[in-house]
């Protein structure tokens, strides 16, 4: 892998995502490698902090710059996910711009989650989005 997505430094989370199935797992990758990707380019999100929260796939900012980020399948089985902490405006901030938007591939869940369909070619624009929004959030806060 590239330094834009490295390799598992925990067999635990290599183990996390070969448990997905084939579809979803190469979604979440995908997804993985855009964290790692928005965070190089942006000096003042920090270092990714990969670890496993609740048995997902979990991307935390050193220094806090942003709310962590959770990857996952939800229970329908049919779609991937891009979780955040449900006390964060962050769902309602991509609501105000996707939820609307008929040609948008996403869907919510409550304030927490963001869905979308593994096998279809995931929804660049708007998940790069999300994580962007996700990994500067402190910072954008603070002004």
């Amino acid at each position: 892998m590239t330094a834009s997505h490295p390799s598992f430094a925990n067999p635990a989370l290599a183990d996390a995502f070969n448990a997905f199935p084939l579809p979803t797992r190469q979604a979440l990758q995908k997804v993985r490698s855009w964290i790692y990707e928005i965070a190089a380019a942006d000096a003042q999100i920090g270092t990714i902090v990969e670890e496993l929260k609740w048995g997902q796939p979990s991307y935390a900012t050193q220094p806090k710059s942003g709310v962590p980020l959770r990857l996952g399948q939800p229970k329908d089985g049919a779609s991937g996910a891009l979780y955040v902490p449900c006390q964060s405006a962050l769902i309602g901030e991509l609501r105000a711009h996707y939820d609307h938007d008929e040609a948008s591939s996403i869907w919510f869940e409550g304030n927490r989650g963001l869905h979308f369909d593994p096998t279809k070619p995931l929804p660049e624009t708007e998940l790069r989005h999300a994580i962007k929004l996700a990994l500067t959030y402190y910072r954008r806060r603070k002004g």
